[in-house]
């Protein structure tokens, strides 16, 4: 699914500043629909991810993470194969795409 959804920010910002709250602690990941206004607030982030406010965090670009002691591997991005299978990619996200060496080491670190 699409965590943030179209290009309404207004919902989101409700809970960043605190007007809205979030009752259980939400974790997610995104695919290729972050929009250019939400970017910066991902990428303030980093890749290790991090908090957006109280109960809602960004786990990251990939990686593993214990949550209430369950193991949980994640993913960011989505599948294009002109990069996928590209050397060059290397262990990034390029421009929200994930490349075949990420997913090993995902695999192999999982």
């Amino acid at each position: 699914g699409r965590f943030f959804g179209e290009e309404n920010d207004e919902e989101l910002l409700s809970y960043i500043n605190g007007f809205k709250q979030i009752p259980l602690p939400t974790y997610f990941i995104h695919g290729s629909e972050i929009s250019k206004r939400q970017t910066p607030l991902i990428e303030s982030l980093g890749p290790e991810g991090g908090e957006l406010c109280s109960n809602l965090t960004y786990l990251g670009n990939c990686g593993k993470k214990i949550i209430n002691g369950l193991s949980v591997c994640y993913l960011s991005g989505s599948y294009d194969p002109t990069i996928y299978s590209n050397p060059s990619a290397l262990m990034s996200l390029t421009k929200g795409r994930y490349s075949e060496e990420l997913v090993e080491e995902l695999l192999i670190d999982g």
